[in-house]
């Protein structure tokens, strides 16, 4: 894939990276974490659902804000997803209230790449390839990338992601200016649309522009835009994909014909023969020519009238626009795009049945919008939602991972949702669980994406058994380096192909648990928790490292179900909350000293083991029992 190699040689100019911003029309979520993940974090692409985790794992620990945008109606919401990298789908008519032109028929179109390192270098992608595999290996795509040098090509970049999510912040100029200036990003958030920007107020002369689709209408839309770059003499070359090689993808007419006879309009063919094995050449290449000048603008404009995102006017025919960008250079010379003239006729056009098999189609939007969002640190989710169709309807519940009670969608007077906080406190199903489900009155069901935060404080590894993590513990070995590491249970529970992996079983092995060894480790992990100088670094061994306390209750809790209490599992049980205790004790200690980090109460009680009852008749026996306890500092006494 030569786009990969070009985005490996741009990773290889960067220090550590702070960010990657990804957008898409559509994408393949196992594209972008099998191939796009890997190469960001220099890594393999992933053979099994471990590495995966290791990749979700590195990203945290780097700190990498790494996110993608795509159109919610191109997001297909039965792809398989491994990793909790955040993906965006992007509500179009959310955008109505600040771009004039928006309609029932906009797409969210732009490929953009932006990489910024941690000393505020940046390199800017923009082209016409989707995050797919077709789009980077099987078709015939353009890209360019080029280094962030100006304070204005910052401020363009800005306003695109600005546009996105008003909360998403880039420096007002490069940190680490450059010698790269003579080109420009230019998007639909732009003040100017993209055809004003192309003749930058000069008449064109001549417009070559490669695009795999065209106007329905091509003479009219000839016409509206020769009007439209007030360019009555505006010559135009097209260079179109062809319908399995052969057909191009818009009707004959007399009109077009008249257009073919007098030169206004020409077919061009390719400077070169597209290899083998391309399935389709979806590259978009507009060369703008004047008296003076060449622009040369590569992106995700496509010769139709919302494909330039120009026609800003709803109303009139063909109007209303796409979501698009891409960059424009400016050079005194006209390089050259294309190949020889091609002789058409109408032969060569595509039939009206042939343009409804190739249209793109694009599922119909419910009349509503959902975010949800799921914060792993604080276990909590946030939903929000817009109604834009019709009046408000009922009828509708929410389903979420980790939730067994549906939640029912109620809409307020001004069309919005009103919001839902959600805490939770197992959220173990959201490691293999990452999306939603709407159930409608009529028994329709709607699936969306979870948009996951806190990712570092996500735990998908785990002790394969009580014993093991007790091991750990006993030689004080670092869990990250420890052999008996496996996934959690929950990453096995859907229908991958990588099941043969080991299966944590989450079950006391066959060896007894002793006295001796359940005291000492457990004076082990309160020395640990001790050695925590950062609220932060203690957060994480209650909830996130493997064998922290978290994994710790959840296993004594499983021994407990499975089996009749002995009296050991009282002892057990009471070291493991008085661990709790004083962990309790050492976050007020260090949040007194440093503000830091709190676990919402929810988090805390998830901490916690029932004490099991501890069977005892005889009053001598219960007097030794309260005096351990006593001493020991247990915080309940359990008798039957």
């Amino acid at each position: 894939m030569k786009l990969m190699q070009r985005l490996k040689k741009e990773l290889k100019q960067l220090g550590p990276l702070k960010r990657v911003w990804l957008t898409s029309f559509n994408i393949s979520i196992p594209f972008v974490e099998g191939h796009i993940l890997p190469a960001i974090l220099g890594e393999d692409p992933p053979k099994d659902r471990m590495a995966y985790e290791a990749l979700q794992l590195e990203l945290s620990q780097q700190g990498i804000d790494f996110r993608v945008f795509c159109d919610r109606r191109a997001l297909e919401a039965d792809q398989f997803k491994r990793t909790a990298i955040q993906i965006h789908p992007v509500e179009v008519r959310a955008f109505a209230q600040l771009l004039e032109g928006i309609t029932d028929r906009t797409l969210f179109h732009p490929k953009v790449i932006y990489l910024e390192d941690k000393d505020g270098k940046a390199v800017l992608g923009a082209g016409s390839a989707n995050l797919t595999v077709s789009g980077w290996g099987r078709n015939q795509e353009v890209f360019d990338f080029r280094r962030v040098s100006t304070k204005v090509q910052q401020q363009q970049i800005q306003r695109l992601f600005n546009g996105l999510d008003r909360a998403l912040d880039l420096p007002e100029q490069p940190l680490e200016p450059g010698d790269d200036t003579d080109w420009q990003f230019m998007h639909s958030f732009e003040p100017e649309t993209f055809l004003s920007r192309l003749g930058d107020g000069i008449p064109l002369e001549q417009l070559t522009v490669w695009s795999p689709y065209l106007a329905e209408d091509l003479p009219a839309f000839v016409a509206r835009l020769q009007q439209k770059l007030d360019s009555p003499a505006l010559k135009l070359a097209l260079v179109p994909d062809r319908i399995e090689g052969h057909k191009i993808r818009t009707p004959w007419s007399e009109e077009l014909s008249e257009l073919l006879k007098t030169g206004a309009l020409t077919f061009l063919d390719y400077p070169a023969p597209p290899p083998d094995n391309i399935e389709f050449t979806h590259a978009k290449l507009w060369l703008a020519e004047t008296a003076t000048q060449a622009t040369l603008a590569i992106g995700s404009w496509n010769f139709t009238h919302p494909g330039t995102s120009s026609f800003t006017d709803a109303n009139e025919e063909g109007g209303g626009i796409n979501i698009e960008a891409g960059i424009l250079h400016r050079s005194k010379t006209v390089p050259a795009i294309a190949g020889p003239v091609l002789t058409v006729g109408a032969q060569d056009f595509a039939s009206e049945i042939e343009l409804e098999d190739s249209e793109l189609d694009v599922e119909s939007a419910p009349p509503f919008d959902l975010t949800v969002t799921f914060n792993w640190q604080t276990n909590n989710y946030t939903i929000r939602g817009q109604w834009y169709v019709g009046e408000p309807e009922t009828g509708y519940q929410l389903k979420l991972p980790g939730l067994r009670a549906r939640q029912e969608l109620i809409w307020a007077e001004d069309r919005r949702l009103q919001p839902l906080n959600l805490a939770i406190e197992d959220a173990s199903a959201l490691l293999a669980r990452h999306f939603y489900q709407i159930l409608s009155s009529d028994g329709e069901t709607i699936r969306g994406l979870i948009i996951e935060t806190g990712q570092r404080y996500r735990r998908a590894q785990s002790f394969e058994t009580l014993k093991d993590l007790f091991d750990s513990l006993v030689t004080n070995s670092d869990p990250d380096t420890n052999g008996k590491l496996v996934l959690h249970p929950s990453l096995r529970s859907d229908d991958e192909p990588d099941e043969a992996l080991p299966l944590a079983t989450d079950g006391d092995s066959s060896e007894e648990l002793t006295y001796f060894r359940l005291f000492y480790a457990m004076k082990q992990f309160r020395a640990r928790l001790e050695t925590c100088t950062e609220a932060e670094q203690l957060v994480k061994w209650l909830r996130v490292y493997p064998g922290c306390l978290q994994e710790l209750v959840e296993k004594v809790r499983m021994r407990l179900d499975d089996k009749p209490a002995a009296v050991i599992d009282w002892f057990l049980a009471q070291e493991v909350n008085t661990t709790c205790c004083f962990a309790r004790e050492r976050m007020m200690f260090l949040d007194e000293g440093q503000g830091a980090t709190h676990l919402t109460t929810e988090q805390w009680r998830a901490l916690e083991v029932p004490v099991p009852p501890l069977p005892s008749t005889n009053r001598e026996q219960r007097k030794f029992i309260d005096y351990i306890a006593s001493t020991s500092g247990y915080q309940e006494v359990s008798h039957v």
